[in-house]
């Protein structure tokens, strides 16, 4: 508080708080994207000789996906993939900007749908590395978007209940 004179005044705040929960979705969002590209990087370059076999469930194996989740889709022409997924993550990504997501869970969402966006617009297919042997083969923006969906989920069913209106 500063007082001039006779009068109280608080201090405004540096950085008002939608605009710090943008800029930690935006960073989450941007952490997410560059793990997501170096990881696809990685697996393009190391496994054009064939899948890596490493000790426990997890194995890297190289798939270009042309569908969506699941591959589902992949007989649909690349132009409508690449419209349709862009249109969501636009959607999605106003529907973050104007708050509706926790942001650890926005930013996880973001960033992995851009991810696997920018990796369609390239040749049409998104680069999926690791497998599991008994799922589909995934990357890592797939495990950031389960993840931010998971936490939506978490907080939804974490919130108070909506008082009911009843007819009287």
């Amino acid at each position: 508080m500063v007082s001039l004179g006779s009068q109280v005044v608080a201090p405004e705040p540096s950085v008002s708080l939608r605009s710090r929960f943008r800029w930690q979705v935006f960073g989450v969002a941007a952490v997410a994207l560059a793990a997501d590209v170096v990881a696809k990087m990685v697996g393009v370059s190391t496994l054009t000789d064939g899948p890596v076999n490493l000790p426990g469930p997890l194995d890297l194996r190289l798939v270009r996906n042309s569908g969506v989740a699941f591959g589902v889709g992949s007989g649909l022409p690349v132009g409508l993939v690449i419209g349709a997924t862009a249109a969501v993550t636009i959607l999605l990504a106003v529907m973050i900007w104007r708050g509706g997501f926790p942001p650890l869970a926005g930013g996880l969402i973001l960033g992995g749908a851009i991810a696997n966006v920018l990796d369609r617009i390239g040749d049409g297919v998104v680069i999926d590395v690791f497998d599991l042997g008994w799922w589909p083969t995934f990357n890592l923006a797939d495990v950031w978007i389960t993840l931010g969906v998971a936490a939506v989920m978490l907080v939804a069913a974490r919130a108070p209940a909506e008082p009911s209106e009843t007819a009287s």
